[in-house]
């Protein structure tokens, strides 16, 4: 009996000693190791000489050994948010083909958020404007957008007509919408001479845009063409004589 009595005894007393350490266990669990919490970061991107937000600015976070951790890239407001798997020392790269890559070294990251801006500035010893996107709008017409917030449409004939504005998919899109559907930015339109229409949707949604110069080679503004945009007056050449259903709807 009384064997039976010590043998129950010592039984608990292994019980009581286990808890303690199985309780400290689970709470070591329960905590994330320093080196496994995330790292976040945010920002905005512009350019140095105009201020002008900067849209498609792609962001690596490098160990500070050179190993690529995460990468975001910059909205139509130059914003950025990015977040590596663990916290730490990184180094922040800022990479877009019409400017010098900027950089930040030695950036903690932790699991509370902090703000690092950046500026771009165009290539050594380039002081011309910056084209920072351009493309084709016609068969003969092509468009370019500068850091000034200039975009220019020029060439000879007709411009392309578009499908929809904002929400419409991408490939029906004036290639021009992505940046002043939603921004930090103003922006100017300017319709060389040569250039024969205004296509249809093709300033639809732009809300940003609050200028516009066409030339009077233009002779037809097409349906949708300027409608809810930011212009808040426009004076039609007097070259045009055909305007398109609901050209200047929702804005002018």
């Amino acid at each position: 009996m009384k064997q039976r009595i010590i043998s129950l005894l010592l039984t608990v007393c292994m019980l009581i000693a286990i808890v303690p350490t199985a309780a400290m266990e689970a709470q070591a669990a329960d905590t994330e190791a320093p080196g496994m919490v995330k790292g976040h970061a945010s920002g905005t991107v512009t350019d140095a000489t105009t201020g002008f937000y900067i849209r498609g600015v792609t962001v690596n976070a490098y160990t500070t050994n050179g190993v690529l951790m995460a990468s975001a890239t910059t909205n139509s407001y130059g914003q950025y948010k990015i977040a590596t798997d663990s916290n730490g020392i990184f180094d922040l790269e800022f990479v877009h083909n019409s400017y010098t890559t900027g950089k930040l070294k030695s950036i903690q990251l932790g699991p509370i958020e902090t703000t690092h801006d950046m500026k771009l500035s165009p290539p050594s010893g380039n002081t011309a404007t910056v084209v920072i996107d351009s493309g084709s709008c016609g068969e003969n017409v092509i468009w370019k957008l500068d850091n000034r917030g200039v975009l220019t449409i020029s060439g000879k004939g007709r411009m392309s007509n578009y499908r929809g504005g904002f929400g419409s998919a991408e490939n029906v899109q004036a290639p021009w919408l992505k940046y002043m559907v939603n921004s930090n930015n103003r922006y100017t339109a300017i319709i060389e001479s040569g250039v024969t229409n205004i296509g249809e949707y093709a300033f639809a949604d732009c809300a940003y845009l609050t200028n516009i110069a066409v030339a009077d080679t233009v002779t037809m503004i097409d349906s949708l063409a300027l409608y809810r945009t930011g212009i808040s007056n426009f004076s039609i050449p007097v070259s045009v004589t055909i305007i398109g259903d609901k050209a200047f709807g929702g804005g002018l």
